[in-house]
């Protein structure tokens, strides 16, 4: 299912008759034979698998609002902080029990010549800040040439963290000390773009997913919208983190 605009509206979705013996909420995935499509692993990769995603830390991934509305009504009220979403490759550093570990979205990778996210880790030394590092998972995403089209005209290739994850205690940092644990490590944070009380609506978000990546004519990806202190969502059964993806960025991805 593709965004477009269809008869001067924007169209996301596709309406289709309910089966029958199902309920309000229930997941017709299966049902309805719909499949996901994952794309290959990217080429700026270029290096061989060492292993799966391990299963000690989350997967970088957040459900659109418009999947999830109800969700926002967990919101309503508490402190949040809202940030941009770079357009670029997730990436995932950890160490764990002296283990050094680097990683796509989906997979942990070996330390090969021409690996840009082995390259960036080596960068910014966090294979060699194990005092630091040591029982956390660091994930962000990387951005620069040769990734998206660098949307963010970058001069070389960046990471930009957007949360820490304590392994040991399984639980994300609250956002005062992901930032600090970022800012320690020598890393940049995702621009952050609104820290307060939550009272939008899903209209208003929109308006504030929209608008173009600093000193570019780009249409920013979106933004992300997550609690200051961690929660946990009953309607997302896990991390209350969503993000809003900008229609205009949509519309051009597809043309």
């Amino acid at each position: 299912i593709k965004t477009i605009r269809l008869r001067g509206k924007i169209s996301q979705g596709l309406v289709l008759p309910v089966p029958g013996g199902v309920s309000e909420g229930e997941d017709v995935t299966d049902l309805l034979g719909i499949i996901m499509y994952k794309p290959p692993i990217p080429t700026h990769l270029s290096g061989q698998v060492l292993r799966n995603f391990p299963s000690l830390i989350p997967k970088t991934d957040e459900i659109r609002i418009q999947s999830a509305p109800t969700v926002i009504k967990e919101f309503d009220g508490i402190q949040v902080y809202i940030t941009t979403k770079i357009n670029g490759s997730s990436m995932t550093v950890y160490q764990h029990e002296g283990h050094f570990g680097v990683c796509s979205r989906n997979l942990e990778l070996r330390d090969v010549d021409g690996n840009s996210l082995w390259y960036l880790a080596k960068k910014y030394g966090l294979n060699v800040k194990s005092d630091i590092m040591e029982g956390f998972a660091i994930q962000g995403e990387i951005a620069g040439p040769g990734i998206q089209k660098n949307p963010l005209h970058l001069q070389s290739l960046e990471l930009f963290v957007f949360s820490a994850y304590d392994i040991k205690a399984g639980r994300y940092l609250d956002f005062v000390d992901a930032k600090q644990k970022a800012d320690r490590l020598g890393l940049r944070f995702v621009p952050v773009e609104f820290v307060g009380q939550f009272q939008f609506t899903i209209e208003e978000l929109l308006v504030k997913a929209g608008g173009v990546y600093l000193g570019t004519i780009n249409n920013k990806e979106g933004i992300v919208i997550r609690p200051t202190t961690e929660t946990m969502s009953e309607v997302l059964s896990g991390r209350l983190s969503v993000k809003v993806l900008n229609n205009a960025y949509l519309l051009k991805e597809e043309e």
